[in-house]
């Protein structure tokens, strides 16, 4: 094979190794290039999925604590919760009998006012 502007021999082959030895450095580096660009791509977008990601895992969590809240207020009333308003009616009922059983003696009766010394006390005199 015979290439111009390369010296015929002995000398060619140095120069020929030379220029394979060089290729394989530059298609290495252009495939390290070619790597970190792609790697660096790729972390920018996994930042951006991961704030996605992460903003859709907020969403789902405010969802979910506003439906335990609705399901919370929606409860069917259990037993318990019965067996308890129950316990707390009867206390007032006892309350307000034992009110009404009273005597109403305990209670101080307010005075009548003497009418006739009011009247006179009130009203002036008048001399004929």
């Amino acid at each position: 094979m015979f290439v111009t502007g390369l010296p015929q021999g002995e000398d060619r082959g140095i120069l020929l190794g030379m220029a394979r030895a060089q290729r394989p450095r530059e298609a290495a580096d252009a495939l390290r290039t070619a790597v970190d660009r792609t790697v660096q791509a790729t972390v920018g977008q996994a930042n951006a999925s991961r704030d996605k990601a992460q903003d859709l895992v907020d969403e789902v969590t405010q969802a979910a604590g506003k439906l335990r809240e609705t399901l919370d207020d929606l409860r069917v009333a259990t037993r318990e919760d019965v067996r308890e308003l129950a316990d707390r009616l009867s206390s007032i009922e006892r309350r307000l009998t034992a009110l009404e059983k009273k005597p109403s003696a305990a209670k101080p009766k307010p005075k009548p006012k003497p009418k006739a010394a009011a009247a006179r006390k009130t009203k002036p005199t008048k001399a004929k």
